[in-house]
């Protein structure tokens, strides 16, 4: 293994840690148990007379009764619950996932293998997963609504949501040939959005080798030490406008053209970094804020064209927080924006080497009267699922936080950033720069520093407003903020060797030949659906139903909706066809000549070393010895 990616022993973890959430004998155990309900098999097992128990989870006793469905423990954590899903797709059960309510968790929000939370933090929602023979038997759930879907239904369709990045702008058409959809791990994008891109590469590398030119109005604000955000208004009472229609939108960007600043932010669903999409676009000036639904009819399509000035216009500085990590390539690929000349808090606090550098964070530390709000709605909302809708007061809230205050903040940061130039000491709970050193602050200093603060600053504002002095430290600062502006979205194809599944039914031997090379035809397949309609591959067909399709090998459409009840929105639209067409390429898989005989694929001993040949186009090949894993399997039963 690679340095840093050390495995562990095939050894199970509880629910409050751990990645490999159960042991290959635990895994055989449930398949077993699955088996059993689905063939009714009452006579070579128990499972039909009592429960049986794994890490403290008790297993219910099945049912004969083809109208009943099970519910399976709801202590099991998110990858716990994701494996018994996968197991359910293999052997051809139907399953799901219901919210039952528990007591608060004492696993912090934050934790990969915390409860689902959403709106209230004492009664916490958890998950439980429910299997049936007959899709029938979910009736009661599907009628109460507690059947819950993976993918919320957004309010307008995928086709409607074309990124910028995918779209075909030119009318360039591309080749179907494999060599053009697979060209390396590069997406072979319109000529239009490479041209674009290299020139506005061009413009803000000038800004990144003359950072002063991006400060405008900086050295012009009268800024004093004694500053904070306590003297700026509430949320309650600062005006806001919600953008839900194009004529909104349009009003939004002809405010916003006459600012001199304005601070942005997106709360977006990534469920990995090969896709995502913007869900909710936060825009704020001194004298309003502006919350836009992209979900609103027609809006997605007219951010670009409404907004694009406003962010490429060098003589506004746009004001963000960590841009570098999701929003800069966001609004990239969604909606062909650049941004050109930021101030990044994020970049400036680092700089500034302050001990916790979060905006909430920031926002505590320089006084904000309501920051205790606004962290219990972050730790509430931060991780939600952004496209459900409608919209709720407090996520609207929650969005709202995120940009009020940003402007402010690059006012403070600046004061910060050019009083550490003069070898002056910072205010308190940051620390001291001076000849290349960095040592802490004392009590003592602190004490004169807020004493004589008055007076330095007005020192300080005399003699940069009569030199123009720019510090290092806010040179170094704006100069992270204009390379995170550099960070463009680029096609990516996922690493298939570090897919949780495929690793999983490697390690159990249930993936051969005849799975990669079907599944290689379904990557294929899924590259031409996401070129004809102009998306991302993921939003055609998830990754995730594509190996459930491999292992499943269903070859109707009754059997697909075994292996997941809901499916994408292009595989349900019975115009396209292409349910049909995934399904003939699993029925092709079932030919003579499509491989050898799959029993000669699986290894005869533990001796042999079993691979998983390249997949066309995606540059990987994975190889997996399976001796350790069959020895330590055989060894712990």
């Amino acid at each position: 293994m690679g340095r840093g990616r050390k495995r562990r022993n095939f050894r199970g973890r509880n629910s409050s840690g751990g990645n490999d959430p159960f042991t290959p004998y635990h895994m055989e155990q449930i398949e077993t148990y699955l088996l059993a309900y689905l063939k009714k098999d009452t006579e070579t097992n128990d499972f039909y007379v009592k429960s049986f128990t794994i890490e403290k989870h008790a297993f219910p006793k099945l049912e004969l009764d083809d109208g009943l469905y099970i519910t399976l423990p709801d202590g099991l954590s998110n990858k716990q619950r994701r494996i018994v899903h996968e197991i359910c797709s293999y052997v051809g059960l139907y399953h799901g996932s219901i919210d039952v309510e528990g007591q608060a968790s004492s696993v912090p929000s934050d934790h990969p293998n915390s409860p689902d939370i959403c709106d209230n933090k004492e009664t916490i929602k958890k998950r439980a997963c429910v299997i049936a023979r007959v899709n029938d038997a979910f009736g009661p759930l599907y009628s109460s609504g507690r059947l819950a879907i993976p993918s919320p239904q957004l309010p307008v369709s995928v086709r409607e949501l074309k990124p910028w990045f995918y779209r075909q702008h030119s009318r360039y058409e591309m080749s179907q040939s494999t060599t053009v959809e697979f060209v390396g791990d590069v997406w072979n994008a319109d000529m239009h959005v490479k041209k674009t891109t290299k020139k506005m590469r061009a413009t803000l590398m000038t800004l990144v080798d003359y950072p002063d030119k991006c400060l405008n109005d900086a050295t012009s604000r009268k800024v004093k030490s004694h500053d904070d955000l306590s003297t700026v208004s509430s949320i309650s009472d600062h005006p806001m406008l919600f953008v839900d229609s194009v004529e909104k939108l349009e009003k939004c960007a002809q405010e916003i053209s006459g600012a001199k600043e304005f601070a942005f932010d997106l709360e977006m669903h990534n469920p990995s970094p090969y896709y995502g999409m913007v869900c909710l676009l936060q825009l704020a000036t001194i004298e309003k804020d502006y919350v836009i639904d992209v979900f609103a009819p027609g809006v997605w399509g007219s951010v670009g064209r409404c907004l694009r000035k406003s962010f490429e216009d060098s003589s506004v500085v746009k004001v963000g927080h960590a841009i570098g990590g999701m929003d800069v390539p966001a609004l990239h690929r969604d909606f062909g924006i650049f941004v050109v000349n930021a101030f990044d808090t994020y970049e400036a606090a680092r700089t500034l080497r302050m001990e916790k550098v979060g905006l909430a964070a920031l926002c505590e530390y320089y006084k904000l009267e309501s920051s205790e709000e606004y962290a219990k709605l972050k730790s509430q909302y931060q991780r939600c699922d952004w496209r459900k809708r409608p919209l709720s007061e407090p996520m609207i809230q929650y969005g709202r936080y995120d940009v009020r205050y940003l402007i402010y903040l690059r006012q403070l940061l600046i004061r910060d950033l050019s009083v550490s130039y003069w070898g002056m000491y910072a205010p308190n709970g940051l620390v001291q720069v001076e000849n290349g050193r960095v040592e802490e602050q004392t009590e003592y200093e602190a004490a004169v520093v807020d004493s004589d603060a008055v007076n330095r600053s007005v020192e300080i504002d005399a003699v940069i407003e009569e030199n123009n002095v720019v510090s290092d430290s806010l040179i170094q600062a704006l100069v992270k903020s204009q390379k995170n502006c550099l960070r463009f979205w680029a096609h990516k194809e996922e690493v298939w060797m570090k897919n949780d599944q495929i690793i999983s039914a490697i390690r159990r031997n249930k993936w051969t030949k005849l799975h990669s090379r079907l599944f290689e035809d379904l990557v294929k397949w899924r590259y031409k659906v996401a070129i004809s309609e102009e998306i991302m591959p993921q939003i055609a067909c998830p990754t995730s139903l594509l190996i459930s399709v491999v292992r499943g090998r269903p070859t109707c459409e009754s059997s697909l909706r075994r292996i997941n009840p809901f499916l994408p929105e292009l595989l349900e639209d019975e115009k396209c066809n292409y349910i049909e067409e995934l399904l003939v390429l699993v029925r092709a898989s079932f030919d003579d000549d499509y491989l050898q005989d799959e029993k000669e694929q699986r290894p005869s001993s533990s001796k042999t070393a079993f691979y998983v040949p390249l997949f066309v186009g995606c540059g990987i090949a994975l190889a997996v010895t399976a001796t350790a894993a069959l020895a330590l399997r055989r060894s712990r039963r």
